[in-house]
């Protein structure tokens, strides 16, 4: 049995600021705690300037970060589930997009998205 806690324990104290837990370096949980923290509109800001750095920081850092970044309160979180419909008509899209300019998977979706944005 590993002794090792559980990634959602450290979330909860990030976002409830209980007691601060030691967070040791072998844990390695810092790209889950941006992960799960961005999917909340309330901090995505936080996040993403962590994202930009997140490669070069130490694990410890980024719990640090986010214990003392993120304000507190419950904040209700929860990862979207995509529809089957939106899923086919997303596969359409991009085999639209494949065929009509020559490209693979990967750049039909860069070229939808880009497209969405303008």
């Amino acid at each position: 049995m590993s002794d090792k806690p559980n990634p959602w324990d450290f979330i909860r104290q990030i976002q409830f600021k209980s007691t601060k837990q030691e967070y040791k370096k072998r844990y390695k949980y810092g790209w889950l705690f941006s992960f799960w923290l961005s999917h909340c509109d309330r901090y995505i800001y936080i996040v993403q300037k962590m994202n930009r750095v997140q490669m070069y920081v130490p694990d410890k850092a980024i719990y640090d970060y986010y214990f003392d970044k993120i304000p507190t309160g419950s904040e209700f979180m929860n990862l979207s589930k995509q529809d089957k419909e939106f899923m086919d008509a997303r596969d359409k899209k991009i085999e639209e997009i494949k065929e009509k300019y020559n490209v693979s998977k990967r750049e039909a979706l860069l070229i939808m998205i880009h497209k969405e944005r303008l």
